[in-house]
């Protein structure tokens, strides 16, 4: 059942439609969601699953505003259209179905050479549907789907009505993979951004496992990876506050922990994450590395220990500065799964 792999075994069916009317509150603040160092970065209504056999995974919806959803994916500088050999990703439609083109990969285009029809400085979208042919229709609902690897020869995106790159190319609504590659020789593409996007009719769709040649966006989670985030103000010996993020393995974002004043006034951000270890008798979460206290280089250790129903969460801070600094949270919270 597809709201098991949401939220777990048990999940009543209400539960799909309170997760419908949050997404409308959780699009406000996915425009900063992902860390952009991850690069993917979630836009739009777009939100990242927490709980369940899905965890860590991105939820495409067009049924609340802004009426489409997608992940911005960074592209190296000087990126060839011709260097794209690996483009794929998975995924499960819990409402609706692929239609119209939705979902799709969008990718950014800039000419260099001027060929017929297309002077050198053309930009435009070379769209890559995700669903079968014609332009990405009928795609199976409640059922994991893997697209394929879209960008090479004899593969699914090798299909007449996969791709659209008339924006650069006139003419080429019904297009192929190995006829882009061609036109991408000639004109020197060069790739100056890339998206997977939602956008058409009533969509609800779980996408994993978004893969740009080596780069991977929402990763199924590694065996013991688990949440791991938390912010807010502490009182210990001296008043802190904190940020953590302890789960990139699971959502793409980077591992760091900082602080604007980890309690005498120095702030605090981490460079480096050398360890990060879960206690799951204690729910605790110890974070270790090397970063910046006010400017000057120091080693780290920082411990959480998770909010409870009736407990608010503690935190505590041991730097090779010699100062430390521990106590519960006045505000915020730490989630440990």
């Amino acid at each position: 059942m597809v709201l098991k792999r949401l939220f777990g075994a048990g999940a009543p069916v209400g539960r799909l439609k309170v997760l419908v009317a949050l997404l409308a509150a959780a699009a406000l603040f996915n425009s900063v969601a992902a860390s952009a160092s991850s690069g993917c970065k979630l836009f739009g209504a777009a939100t990242r699953v927490t709980s369940g056999l899905e965890a860590g995974a991105a939820l495409f919806t067009t049924q609340v505003s802004p009426f489409y959803s997608g992940i911005d994916i960074a592209v190296p500088p000087n990126f060839k259209f011709t260097d794209l050999n690996l483009l794929s990703t998975e995924y499960t439609f819990i409402n609706g179905t692929c239609a119209a083109g939705s979902p799709r990969f969008q990718v950014n285009v800039t000419t260099t050479i001027t060929v017929p029809g297309s002077p050198a400085g053309t930009s435009g979208n070379v769209f890559v549907y995700i669903g079968p042919a014609p332009f990405g229709t009928g795609c199976v609902p409640n059922v994991e789907t893997m697209s394929g690897n879209l960008a090479v020869t004899g593969g699914p995106g090798d299909v007449p009505g996969r791709r659209d790159s008339s924006q650069i190319n006139p003419g080429t609504q019904v297009s192929t993979y190995n006829a882009e590659l061609a036109f991408a020789t000639a004109g020197g593409w060069q790739v100056t951004g890339l998206q997977l996007v939602a956008d058409g009719t009533n969509q609800l769709v779980i996408e994993e496992n978004v893969h740009v040649n080596n780069h991977v966006c929402f990763a199924d989670p590694t065996p013991g990876c688990q949440e791991g985030d938390g912010n807010g103000d502490f009182q210990g010996e001296h008043h802190g506050n904190f940020q953590a993020d302890g789960d990139g393995c699971m959502d793409g974002d980077e591992d760091s922990v900082s602080s604007t004043d980890r309690g005498d006034g120095k702030d605090f951000q981490s460079t480096q994450i050398d360890s990060i270890h879960f206690d799951t008798v204690a729910n605790a979460m110890t974070i270790s590395g090397a970063g910046l206290a006010g400017g000057t280089p120091v080693t780290f250790v920082f411990v959480a220990v998770e909010t409870g129903l009736t407990t608010p969460g503690w935190v505590s801070f041991t730097f090779s500065d010699g100062y430390s600094n521990a106590g519960t949270l006045l505000n915020g919270s730490v989630l440990l799964h």
